[in-house]
């Protein structure tokens, strides 16, 4: 209960907070301009422009144009600069104009698109930030991402204040208040923060404390309230521990719809130790609780044999988790361990990944083996497989080579191996013809029967300036990561088109 009243006290006193923080900015920066003639301690700007035009075959409104749905929505032009003042005070902040998202019906015109303005309160170990759409939203979480700039409730949305405090020698605390608004309000006010009008809300309180390098221990709050992704209330404790090479990572959390009195309950985190079972360890959580748990460390040296090592882990969310903030998938209860070994005297390493669980209900085995081998010269070797409960196992073999002059990249994948051996092979390769000219292309089979191509080139005199041409029926991605570790390889849609991009950059950011 008292864990609970101090939340709610701070969640509702979230605004005198970041009124405060907002006076303490001010008098700091008064101060320091009072104490100092030049106050100024630096200044730096950047400037970065870049466009993009591609030409379709199949226009709608004419063959080889560029769509109308995405003409000048590519270019870009953006401004950057920093001011650093003595004290720990610096302002920084970028415009910026042109589209950024596909399909984001905006008018291409210049408007405040990020930044944030720093301070140090003197004397003290108290540090804050505010933040207009910055990657500010993440934890020291090591298993879960309970908060994540990923998420789609917050990714590129945020606006706030983070205050961080060094409470002790090994112990700090974090707050974060921040608003969510609608892209197309903020474009309206031409991407100055507003102070009217409904936003979603994202607070987060963080403490952590750190012993010499031998454990880390952490508890957070956080509270979400937005009417389209509903009110929910988090608690989480997180540990690491260190002995002999050995760590132990646990993390723990619970989440609730609603708000903190709706946490409820005779344990904060619902725990049912009366019902733990060796084979079904889930029964200790409930549908609102979280749990991931990882042993690091766990190898040995054998002389000629080499070393080896394991590394198991299990993790575990509940179908009523919610978690907006974050990347979690409720409904998930799942067994793993990696395990690995590496000669003495070559660049080897070998390892077998083993998962056994469900997710929506739905149970799965996976297991993955991996070889790669690394030799001089920029080559490196990769083979192995993929096999799930059910299916037939898939082959991988990729290779890569590196060096000055070219780079090619290779990679090959069987699915339904033994039966329908469906046949997936990329192929890039690139050579530089020139001290600033690159030319390559790229081959993408895929399900044994089609097959993609592009080639183009790079002219790049300098770091500051780019000029790319690509021609072909798809653009290289990250066919080769999904090839390797996807449940099954992409299918890239068929855009018969020549891409014409540049960037070009300016000052010293």
């Amino acid at each position: 209960m008292a864990v609970r009243t101090f939340a709610r006290e701070t969640a509702s006193g979230a605004g005198r907070l970041v009124a405060c923080c907002l006076a303490l900015c001010a008098t700091c920066a008064a101060a320091n301009a009072a104490g100092a003639p030049d106050s100024l301690a630096g200044f730096a700007w950047g400037a970065v422009y870049a466009a993009r035009l591609e030409i379709v075959r199949e226009s709608a409104a004419f063959p080889w144009n560029e769509e109308e749905a995405r003409s000048h929505l590519a270019d870009r032009l953006a401004l950057f600069g920093e001011a650093r003042a003595n004290g720990g005070l610096s302002v920084f902040l970028k415009g910026a104009t042109g589209g950024r998202l596909e399909g984001w019906d905006r008018e291409n015109r210049f408007m405040l698109d990020q930044g944030h303005a720093s301070f140090a309160v003197p004397a003290t170990a108290i540090e804050g930030r505010l933040f207009l759409r910055e990657r500010r939203f993440r934890t020291d979480h090591r298993l879960m991402k309970i908060v994540s700039d990923e998420s789609p409730f917050l990714e590129g949305r945020g606006e706030g204040l983070i205050v961080d405090a060094r409470i002790a020698r090994h112990a700090r605390i974090r707050y974060l208040e921040s608003a969510a608004r609608d892209p197309a309000e903020t474009e309206g006010a031409g991407g100055l923060p507003l102070v009217r009008g409904g936003v979603d809300v994202f607070r987060l309180l963080r403490i952590e404390a750190a012993g010499r390098g031998r454990f880390r221990a952490g508890a957070m709050f956080s509270q979400v309230r937005s009417i389209a992704a509903g009110d929910a209330v988090t608690v989480g404790v997180d540990l690491e521990a260190r002995a002999r090479g050995v760590a132990l990572v646990a993390e723990l959390a619970r989440s609730q719809r609603g708000g903190w009195d709706d946490l409820g309950g005779a344990s904060l985190f619902d725990l049912d130790f009366g019902s733990f079972d060796f084979d079904a360890p889930s029964g200790v959580l409930s549908a609102n609780g979280a749990f991931s748990v990882e042993v690091e460390g766990l190898s040995f040296r054998g002389g000629r044999l080499g070393s080896a090592g394991a590394v198991p882990g299990y993790r575990f969310v509940g179908g009523a988790f919610a978690n907006p903030q974050g990347e979690l998938e409720p409904g998930t209860d799942e067994s793993s361990i990696l395990v690995w070994w590496r000669p003495p005297e070559h660049d080897v390493l070998l390892s077998i990944d083993a998962a056994d669980g469900s997710r929506s209900g739905a149970a799965y085995r996976r297991l993955a083996g991996e070889a790669r081998m690394r030799y001089r010269g920029g080559f490196e070797l990769t083979s192995g497989f993929i096999a799930a409960e059910g299916t037939r196992p898939s082959v991988v073999v990729s290779l890569s080579s590196e060096n000055g002059f070219s780079r090619t990249v290779l990679a090959s994948r069987i699915d339904d191996f033994g039966e329908g051996n469906d046949l997936a092979f990329f192929a890039n390769s690139s050579i530089r013809l020139s001290g600033s000219v690159t030319a390559g292309g790229s081959l993408y089979l895929f399900e044994s029967r089609t097959s993609r191509y592009s080639v183009g080139f790079e002219f790049r005199p300098r770091g500051r300036f780019l000029l790319a041409v690509a021609g072909g029926s798809f653009f290289p991605g990250f066919e080769v990561p999904a090839m390797r570790f996807g449940e099954e390889p992409p299918a890239p849609p068929e855009e018969r088109s020549i891409v014409v991009s540049g960037r070009f950059a300016l000052g010293g950011m």
